[in-house]
């Protein structure tokens, strides 16, 4: 992901893959705090941050990756763990944190009581939708339905000596 040369501040940089599943996948994986200055750029590579596509074909995933002011920082790699995980670490000060944890508690309600403070921070949010599909270059015309069976005869030389018989 790149910052633009134009961007008018530096980001902290992050976010999480969101698979059909119900898995979800967080980076940066380790909890390193990523920050892009004006121009720069960064690739995601490290231990567990590279994924490969995989069945069930033709079922949407999403990619979301927020940029935050460096006195907001996202611990992503426990946004995404199990809600039982992230009860058990202190969770990060940060307001979008917080928010973002509420929301993705299990057996939680669209609504609720807003007794303590409003995520008020400023953030931004890019996100990209992925789908696995079938490589058309290994499909192969499957036979007409009436099409004649093809009968063979198979004949294993020394049938009763095979090895392993």
């Amino acid at each position: 992901m790149s910052l633009s040369k134009n961007a008018p501040a530096s980001l902290l940089v992050g976010g999480a893959i969101l698979s059909t599943d119900g898995s979800s996948f967080g980076f940066p994986a380790d909890g390193r705090k990523v920050l892009l200055r004006s121009g720069e750029s960064v690739v995601f590579d490290a231990k567990r941050e590279t994924f490969r596509a995989t069945p069930p074909l033709d079922v949407w995933d999403h990619v979301i990756v927020f940029g935050t002011k460096e006195s907001n920082p996202v611990a992503w790699h426990l946004l995404t763990s199990t809600a039982s995980t992230r009860a058990a670490t202190e969770p990060p000060k940060s307001s979008l944190y917080r928010a973002l944890d509420r929301y993705l508690q299990p057996g939680t309600r669209g609504s609720e009581v807003a007794d303590d403070a409003v995520e008020d921070t400023t953030w931004t949010l890019s996100a990209v939708r992925m789908r696995v599909e079938a490589n058309s270059r290994f499909v192969k015309p499957r036979a007409a339905a009436d099409a004649p069976i093809r009968s063979r005869e198979e004949t294993i030389k020394n049938y009763p000596n095979v090895p392993g018989r």
